[in-house]
């Protein structure tokens, strides 16, 4: 699996304001435990590493020659190399043997996470994402991506291994991928809005990113959203390539080629990326 380096593009209209309170008031508002009994039921808080209730952890198991195992208390989301479904899934693929072989996915918030696992997701983003960064106009701001990874509303995926013999996270654990997201308004839709999923080199490949998405999305259905969004790098062709195995697409709001002087014609240096998830004809929040 690519490197899946995601940048966001931010939108401010006056007029989302309004549903924009009551979004925060329903959802990003709540405690993170009723956030996740609401919209992630089965899914741990990082939190409860090494307690009773971990052991209801959604989990992955990387076997050398055999399958991705989603265990433990029926998860309702699982990965996939298609476009996830919803309900309750067993999926396979084949994979290479890593080590250790069991890894267990938790919920967080920037408001919730130490010091320390916040480094360990900048660290990702930084190994995975920053020469991206560096070759744009935008260039790498350590400072504001940080800034940014603490913003209030911001939920953390988190994926960490399994104690060996056991069935739970043991306590400080290595993060070996996360994703972080946010229930929004962007124009005028109200949407699920991933902004970093990024894997180590070692689980690259595995079905982490597609199991990670598929998660957003069952919360996207829960919360009411239309769409799940993201903003991926148009130069990071690999990513692309895995959204749109998952059934993503490029937003009707993703900024067109511009024409300069001369005639030359300019492409935008990301692509904002989409994927509906209410089959009605929907309408934006604000008309």
């Amino acid at each position: 699996m690519p490197s899946l380096s995601v940048k966001r593009k931010r939108y401010s209209s006056p007029t989302a304001l309004a549903p924009r309170k009551e979004i925060d008031a329903q959802w990003n508002a709540l405690p993170l435990s009723d956030f996740r009994q609401r919209l992630l039921p089965k899914l741990p808080l990082d939190s409860d590493q090494g307690s009773k209730e971990a052991n209801e952890a959604h989990t992955i198991s990387i076997q050398p020659s055999c399958s991705t195992a989603i265990s433990a208390g029926q998860p309702t989301h699982a990965p996939s190399n298609t476009a996830p479904q919803s309900g309750i899934q067993n999926r396979s693929t084949a994979l290479e043997a890593q080590s250790p072989s069991k890894y267990a996915l938790t919920l967080s918030s920037a408001v919730t996470m130490s010091e320390t696992d916040l480094h360990a997701c900048f660290t990702l983003i930084e190994s995975t994402s920053s020469a991206a960064y560096q070759a744009s106009s935008t260039g790498w701001h350590p400072r504001k991506k940080k800034a940014e990874m603490k913003l209030l509303d911001m939920k953390y995926l988190l994926l960490r291994p399994i104690q060996p013999q056991a069935s739970y996270v043991s306590a400080g654990a290595s993060i070996g991928a996360f994703l972080s997201f946010m229930l929004t308004i962007e124009d005028d839709y109200f949407v699920a809005y991933i902004y970093e999923i990024h894997i180590s080199q070692t689980l690259q490949g595995k079905g982490v990113g597609a199991w990670m998405m598929d998660v957003v999305e069952g919360v996207g259905k829960r919360a009411g959203c239309h769409k799940v969004m993201l903003t991926v790098w148009r130069s990071n062709e690999g990513a692309r390539r895995f959204y749109e195995r998952l059934g993503w697409g490029e937003d009707e709001f993703s900024p067109g080629p511009r024409k300069m002087r001369g005639g030359r014609v300019m492409e935008c240096e990301y692509v904002i990326m989409s994927k509906e998830l209410r089959d009605d004809s929907v309408e934006k929040l604000v008309t």
